[in-house]
């Protein structure tokens, strides 16, 4: 077995490409609370539960699910 059909198999691209949209939005939701609370001070955990609470609407969508749901 050649190393790329190793490394396919080991990323099971097919499942990543499911989740990449959900887990990019975590990653987004993340960097938003760290650049505010770094900026205008403040835990950076409440102004995550700020944007996720503003993006909850998203949690809905078929595309962003699945992500969601394993980054949380």
């Amino acid at each position: 077995m050649s190393v790329q059909m190793r490394a396919m198999t080991i990323l099971n691209f097919p499942v990543w490409s499911q989740l990449w949209p959900g887990v990019l939005t975590a990653i987004t939701i993340a960097l938003a609370a760290s650049f505010v609370a770094e900026h205008q001070g403040g835990p950076q955990l409440l102004y995550a539960l700020f944007f996720g609470m503003a993006f909850n609407f998203a949690a809905e969508g078929e595309k962003i699910r699945a992500g969601i749901e394993f980054a949380s």
